[in-house]
């Protein structure tokens, strides 16, 4: 279930990107590729746990790729209406994004990136705590996202959609990640 759900849900989110209008599709595709970081850590996660013998007590590189999955989503809630977006702003975005996966590595396991330093990951209730506030900050923009969006417009479904999703997703992995802890 856990790597079916992030697939059929990329399946989802590409056939979106088909068919709708051109300003949706870009929402879309930031969705797809949230939903691709959060299928990535699925299979990492299997990986570390089955092969590695990982254990979860320690954040490791699937729980990045858990916590990176937002980047795209907060680009998707953070975007502007058509017509207000210029070249310059959308790479500055990016730049940001790329800082903040920076930042966000050098957080979880208290190392740099490629660095030959033994990492010293934070512990799983404050990485859990930060899957939350996460989860909380990014539905809350969605939510924001999705009243000020007009009404019966592609926009509007779209993070109605989202919000469904984060909903659905914050419950799921809050209840999981709470009784792993335990």
């Amino acid at each position: 279930f856990q790597l079916a759900a992030p697939i059929l849900g990329l399946a989802a989110c590409w056939w979106r990107v088909g068919t709708e209008p051109r300003r949706s599709r870009g929402l879309w595709s930031l969705f797809a590729s949230g939903l691709s970081l959060w299928t990535v850590g699925i299979l990492l996660s299997a990986w570390e746990d089955l092969f590695q013998h990982f254990p979860f007590e320690i954040a490791s590189l699937a729980d990045f790729t858990f916590f990176f999955y937002g980047v795209p989503i907060l680009f998707a809630v953070s975007t502007p209406q058509e017509g207000e977006r210029f070249a310059l702003f959308t790479l500055l975005d990016g730049i940001q994004a790329i800082f903040a996966g920076y930042l966000t590595y050098v957080t979880i396991f208290a190392t740099l990136p490629f660095s030959t330093q033994p990492a010293a990951p934070i512990s799983i209730s404050l990485l859990v705590l930060t899957y939350h506030l996460e989860n909380a900050v990014l539905l809350a923009g969605c939510v924001l996202r999705l009243l000020a969006s007009p009404k019966g417009g592609d926009e509007r479904r779209f993070y109605g959609t989202l919000c469904t999703f984060l909903v659905t997703y914050g419950l799921g992995v809050g209840v999981y990640n709470q009784m792993a802890m335990v």
